[in-house]
């Protein structure tokens, strides 16, 4: 949950009583809470499974429902959100690029009849805290199509 509290306001009263009169003063004080790194970035509807095509010309976007939340305040590093591949693709076969807030998986290499039916692909999503890291991964299953490759077979 986001914090619903971002100032606190502090009033002071003090009195004087040396003669000849008495003297009162305020003095108030403002302490501003700010944004703490406190939720982990949250994948939604994951995990994706998405089919590509051996024909798929390299270049094209495959997938663009990537999507993760943060929870904490809007706009401010820590809701900042960094996504990257961090396994299953050693041969570069796809990457990910940023489309305005959301990441598109695009293919960067041919899918070959010999590459395996299907491979797992994780992604990384985290923030910054300070210098460690926060994230969640999801595994997604990256098809060839079989209706494609049952007709590669005859």
């Amino acid at each position: 949950m986001q914090e619903t509290t971002n100032q606190f306001l502090a009033l002071r009263t003090g009195t004087s009583t040396p003669l000849p009169r008495h003297t009162k003063a305020y003095l108030s004080a403002t302490v501003y809470v700010e944004d703490v790194n406190d939720h982990d970035p949250v994948f939604i509807d994951a995990p994706y499974e998405v089919n590509v095509d051996e024909l798929t010309p390299t270049g094209l976007t495959v997938f663009r429902g990537v999507q993760a939340v943060d929870m904490d305040k809007p706009n401010t590093p820590n809701s900042e959100l960094i996504y990257t591949l961090t396994a299953g693709n050693p041969d570069g076969r796809f990457s990910l690029e940023m489309t305005g807030q959301r990441p598109a998986l695009v293919l960067k290499k041919t899918i070959v009849v010999t590459s395996p039916k299907q491979f797992p692909v994780l992604c990384r999503c985290y923030v910054y805290e300070n210098t460690c890291l926060r994230y969640d991964l999801f595994g997604s299953t990256f098809s060839r199509d079989p209706i494609r490759q049952f007709h590669s077979l005859l």
